[in-house]
């Protein structure tokens, strides 16, 4: 079963970070705690009340069991508490003690001030990076950009005017060791995030262990039936109707991780080979765009191979 309380009021306070300012930070002192782990009863009693306790007022609360009985439990709170910057490591020891320990969750607490920060990992193609960079100017991701990472040098004057570093490490499949090396000299530690803009490389499962942090992908939909190479023109040749794309987390198992989001756009025989190369690219900067957007806003849970996003 999956319930929502009072949304409206993290929409009303979404509004008034946006009437701000462009990069302005959200309202302060508001918290996110995201938990999961065996549904039994009392769960929500205990965090509303610990909570309650500590001097919170919830915004909004989000749960989802994927089971009547015996299943996961996954629950979003949001909520408002002043201090919370100084009081947060205290808040999620006590939690840690007095509830998690209890119901053996997995949770995390964040602050909605603190952007995630961001390396975009990009090749020659343009269009999710610098929609993710434009919709991060004007403010409507709420992140930071600490870097673009590319292995070609193509995108450097694209990226310039964003004030972003932008770092060329070539990368390929005789080089891909070292690459990866002077990649992760780059990155481990200093992102929470990476996001894979059409990036043309596969990340090794070594690569995966030591970035220590989610990575997420986006692919048109075709696959698995279009695998290789010029993907858009086999599917012209075999007359697709839906144009796609899907927005996951990366796994060590080649685009199979978990899928945060996916969307299409109808097509017909009356659209060329680059009619569906153009509407792709529109279908994979707005999932990316939403994948990456409700990432940095804490709004996924994975469990297994799957999420659930409030």
């Amino acid at each position: 079963m999956t319930t929502r309380v009072d949304s409206k009021a993290e929409e009303s306070a979404s509004r008034k970070f946006a009437r701000a300012g462009r990069g302005a930070l959200p309202v302060r002192d508001i918290g996110r705690l995201l938990l999961r782990c065996a549904d039994r009863p009392g769960l929500v009693a205990a965090v509303t009340t610990f909570l309650t306790g500590a001097g919170a007022n919830i915004i909004s609360l989000d749960q989802h069991s994927t089971e009547q009985t015996g299943g996961t439990f996954m629950q979003r709170t949001v909520f408002h508490l002043s201090g919370l910057t100084a009081a947060r490591d205290a808040l999620a020891g006590d939690f840690a003690e007095r509830v998690a320990g209890k119901f053996d969750m997995d949770f995390r607490l964040t602050e909605a001030t603190k952007p995630k920060r961001v390396a975009v990992m990009a090749s020659k193609e343009d269009h999710c990076l610098l929609d993710l960079l434009w919709r991060n100017r004007r403010g409507d991701l709420n992140m930071s950009v600490v870097m673009v990472l590319s292995n070609h040098p193509d995108l450097a004057e694209q990226v310039r005017p964003f004030g972003t570093p932008f770092v060329h490490i070539p990368a390929d499949e005789q080089i891909r060791a070292e690459a990866e090396r002077r990649q992760l000299d780059r990155l481990r530690g200093n992102v929470d995030l990476v996001v894979l803009a059409r990036y043309m490389q596969i990340l090794t499962p070594h690569f995966l262990e030591e970035i220590d942090c989610p990575v997420i992908n986006i692919h048109h939909s075709f696959l698995p039936s279009f695998i290789g190479a010029a993907p858009y023109r086999r599917a012209k040749e075999r007359g697709v109707k839906l144009v796609g794309a899907t927005a996951h987390y990366v796994t060590e198992q080649l685009d199979d991780g978990p899928i945060i989001e996916q969307d299409v756009v109808r097509v017909d025989h009356r659209h060329s080979v680059e009619d569906l190369v153009r509407l792709g690219a529109d279908v994979e900067r707005v999932t990316l765009s939403r994948a990456v957007r409700w990432h940095c806003e804490d709004r996924i849970i994975r469990y297994g191979n799957q999420t659930v996003v409030f």
